[in-house]
């Protein structure tokens, strides 16, 4: 939406110098008044989300730029430059739900993996399950038991109720919120207390409030420290109220536990958090972190390292696509036909429920590529979802018919 004003008849006394400067406050006026409002809805994202991802967590020891609330702002992260950028990859296939984003968890200094899944519905952008991987540890540094151990076991810790990470529509001062819990089990082995394996769980209690408090333009630095180009956000603060507590064997864990832990039970976390939301992306640009409710004393920054180039982006993939030869596909590989505009692309191949069977790059030499299927893969139905230039060329159904 483009907001303008109108200037309606002023009358003014005839001292001629006032006009310059009552013309250029109004020429400023103007130009701040018709920088473009974004809107967030379900419309805004593509058909697929899965694909490679990436983000760049820094901790940043100098001054971060201003980051103030502002309609109509200018948000530069550049001006950060002493900190060592630690990527990870992000974007993961889920069975289930659109998509997954790899994350990192902890239960007190135990930290673990995990996927979170989420989908993007009419109404919001929601959070609905962590599917976590299975990580152990030793407890012989605090037990001096050789054989004292936790560990977490690969679970789905599913939420009583989903997290609206953005509410639709979201534009200037929307406002949503959230309130769920959600367990993550582990278990204990310690031999001075007689702990076998006990069973224990970790249950977290989240209530988030979210509100639209600005819009404007951010830029960030890609992966080789060069400037992106600038894009238009939605500024979001965010206010996050957690609370865990610590069960063994189905009763609240006894304080000896929890303390040799280093666990708090009945622990209270508020965290405040600001978000850069971009269009057509569900991951912020931009999260950067807070020390304090006032939003004033940022501590850490994380970065979106995708599709950063924002120049005809739309244009490109409109009108460069790929086709497929033969489909159905009745032999061990087939030809993809890339535009000449694309020199080299990466690929997945995943079926029905997302499992991945083939992944990779092909080089456009002359114009046909040739993809090998595994030998594994069976009789059915296929996804092939092509990546040129960080941007998606889309995702062609193959029928695979050999036998």
């Amino acid at each position: 939406m483009i907001s303008c004003f109108r200037i309606n008849k002023i009358y003014l006394p005839k001292i001629y110098s006032v006009r310059p400067l009552f013309m250029s406050l109004v020429l400023a006026l103007w130009v701040s008044s018709c920088v473009a409002q974004i809107t967030l809805t379900s419309g805004t994202y593509p058909v697929s989300l899965v694909g490679t991802d990436s983000l760049r967590v820094s901790i940043y020891n100098s001054p971060f730029p201003p980051l103030h609330a502002a309609a109509g702002g200018t948000w530069d992260m550049l001006a950060v430059t002493d900190t060592t950028p630690v990527f990870f990859g992000y974007r993961v296939v889920d069975p289930i739900y659109q998509y997954a984003d790899s994350n990192k968890y902890n239960i007190g200094a135990y930290k673990y993996l995990g996927n979170a899944s989420c989908a993007v519905t009419a109404t919001n952008l929601q959070e609905y399950a962590i599917n976590i991987h299975y990580t152990p540890y030793s407890l012989s540094p605090i037990t001096s038991g050789p054989f004292d151990s936790l560990f977490i076991p690969a679970q789905t810790s599913v939420y009583t109720s989903p997290l609206n990470k953005i509410g639709f529509p979201a534009t200037e001062n929307s406002t949503w919120q959230s309130g769920y819990s959600a367990d993550v089990a582990f278990e204990i082995s310690v031999g001075m207390y007689s702990l076998v394996h006990t069973p224990c769980f970790i249950r977290t209690y989240t209530t988030r409030y979210d509100t639209v408090k600005g819009w404007g333009k951010m830029r960030v630095r890609t992966a080789a420290g060069a400037a992106s180009d600038y894009f238009d956000v939605l500024q979001v603060h965010s206010i996050t109220i957690t609370t865990d507590s610590f069960f063994m064997n189905g009763t609240a864990a006894p304080g000896h536990i929890v303390t040799m832990l280093s666990l708090t039970q009945g622990k209270r976390d508020t965290t405040w958090t600001q978000r850069y939301y971009r269009m057509q992306e569900v991951t912020p640009l931009a999260v950067v972190e807070y020390k304090d409710a006032g939003f004033t004393q940022p501590q850490k920054a994380t970065t979106h390292m995708q599709r950063l180039v924002k120049a005809s982006a739309s244009d490109f993939v409109n009108n460069i696509k790929f086709n497929v030869h033969p489909n159905p596909v009745f032999s061990g590989a087939f030809s993809v036909l890339l535009p000449d505009a694309v020199n080299l692309c990466s690929y997945t191949l995943t079926d029905l429920t997302g499992k991945c069977f083939a992944s990779g790059e092909l080089r456009n030499n002359t114009g046909f590529c040739t993809l090998t299927l595994p030998e594994n893969i069976a009789d059915g139905t296929y996804f092939l979802h092509i990546i040129a230039h960080d941007i998606s060329l889309g995702v062609e159904t193959i029928v695979v018919s050999r036998h």
